[in-house]
């Protein structure tokens, strides 16, 4: 199983153990970003 977290991947194997290590660049997702109120209010309209 592999897990991102933040900036780390967590790569669980009960076999050979478990690693973690820096997140390749390509699997690396992008950070939230804050919304003003009315960005928010925009977005609860089109769901």
């Amino acid at each position: 199983m592999r897990i991102v977290a933040g900036d780390h991947l967590l790569t669980v194997n009960p076999v050979d153990g478990s690693e973690i290590e820096p997140c390749p660049p390509g699997e690396r997702r992008a950070r939230p970003e804050r919304r003003d109120p009315d960005e928010r209010a925009e977005l609860r309209r089109a769901a």
